[in-house]
């Protein structure tokens, strides 16, 4: 069945306080490369942090960038998020996962065909960079089996990248 991603998921629905208190770990945009996220930067309080470090999400969350999608910067939040606080450059996707299994969606969200659409959508946007909209990324449509066969099918890709992982440090084992 056909759906959009807002029929999948809820955009940016949760901002920090202004008076949030304590410290807190802020992710932009620059820090987050083909599902991977760099180091937090830390603050001691939201008003230290940049005036950009708005968005909430959580675990099993997909935040994707909405200036030069051809940049990657997306990430599927598979970590405890409680004092965390994410760039409002980013879109926070947050799935309905009665419907969408979590990682799947993001999988589809980072695909190369949805980047290069994301991107040709930015090229035409009318800001000083390219960039895409909330409802851009909630307007892309994709074809969702049942979510039996998405966790089939995320459970073998997850397998595949823990091998990838293993490799990489016996990699790096070998190097040192």
């Amino acid at each position: 069945m056909r759906y959009r991603v807002s029929d999948l998921a809820d955009l940016n629905i949760r901002s920090v306080s202004k008076n949030a208190k304590g410290v807190i770990y802020y992710i932009d945009t620059s820090s987050v490369f083909q599902g991977h996220f760099r180091e937090a930067n830390r603050y001691s309080a939201i008003a230290d942090a940049p005036s950009r470090a708005r968005r909430l999400a959580q675990e099993g969350d997909t935040v994707i960038s909405m200036v030069r999608p051809s940049n990657e910067h997306i990430g599927f939040i598979d970590f405890d998020t409680d004092n965390y606080v994410f760039s409002n450059g980013f879109v926070v996707v947050h799935p309905n996962s009665e419907i969408v299994e979590p990682f799947y969606l993001y999988l589809l969200l980072s695909l190369d065909s949805t980047t290069r659409y994301l991107q040709q959508i930015a090229e035409t946007s009318t800001t000083a960079y390219p960039s895409v909209k909330v409802e851009d990324i909630g307007n892309l449509s994709f074809d969702i089996p049942e979510i039996s066969k998405q966790r089939k099918i995320v459970h073998k890709i997850r397998i595949i990248e823990q091998k990838i992982k293993l490799n990489q440090e016996i990699n790096d084992n070998l190097a040192a």
